[in-house]
């Protein structure tokens, strides 16, 4: 499959692209009994909503010269996540803050599956380490310089196998806001695909007192 990259991050004037307004987060079930059975710390492998894509994914290193990459055509490892590429390929060094040289990418790969494409999907990433952009089977869905983020993947899966791809930028104008910039990079966070009814589903609340 092929993907279209950005040609130059650091001329980016939008950090974040694509991206769900922020809300309380929660794991959401289908019925009360789910959620009565389900301890804190069992959470997400015990919703029937919910399904966590944290575990062994392809990845590989790019120069991050080329605009575009085909993901068929790539030399593929495999690696954990979360985890952090930098602490695992000490040779690829953090793009230093002024440079003009082309932004190395660490680039990660899986799929998941889909069953009903009736619902709405969520992609959510809790913790990346660096900006990121997120491809879903060849489509470019989003960005986030700010270390997480949340997109609506509803209009791309498709019923069965989709391809997730995930590029992860060794800098990016936001790490001025890091104490000396981001020295490791990486997916570092958990990630979850999410289902929601469209009819009716609960996706946010607050309280007021």
């Amino acid at each position: 499959m092929i993907y279209t990259f950005s040609s130059d991050l650091r001329r980016e004037t939008q950090w974040n692209k694509g991206l769900c307004f922020a809300r309380s987060y929660f794991i959401p079930f289908s019925g009360k009994g789910l959620c009565s059975a389900a301890s804190p710390d069992k959470e997400i492998s015990a919703s029937d909503r919910v399904f966590s894509l944290s575990g062994t994914w392809d990845f590989c290193l790019d120069d991050g010269k080329a605009s575009s990459f085909d993901s068929t055509a790539a030399t593929w490892t495999p690696t954990e996540v979360p985890s952090y590429w930098k602490a695992e390929d000490s040779s690829n060094g953090a793009c230093v803050v002024g440079s003009k040289k082309a932004i190395p990418r660490g680039i990660y790969r899986t799929f998941f599956s889909v069953y009903n494409t009736n619902d709405t999907h969520f992609l959510s990433f809790t913790r990346v380490g660096g900006a990121f952009d997120a491809y879903v089977n060849g489509v470019f869905c989003g960005r986030s310089m700010t270390g997480a983020g949340e997109f609506d993947l509803s209009s791309l899966v498709k019923e069965g196998e989709n391809e997730l791809l995930v590029v992860v930028y060794a800098f990016c104008p936001a790490d001025v806001f890091f104490c000396g910039g981001t020295t490791y990079h990486g997916i570092t966070g958990d990630v979850v695909l999410s289902a929601h009814p469209a009819a009716a589903s609960l996706v946010d609340y607050s309280f007021e007192s």
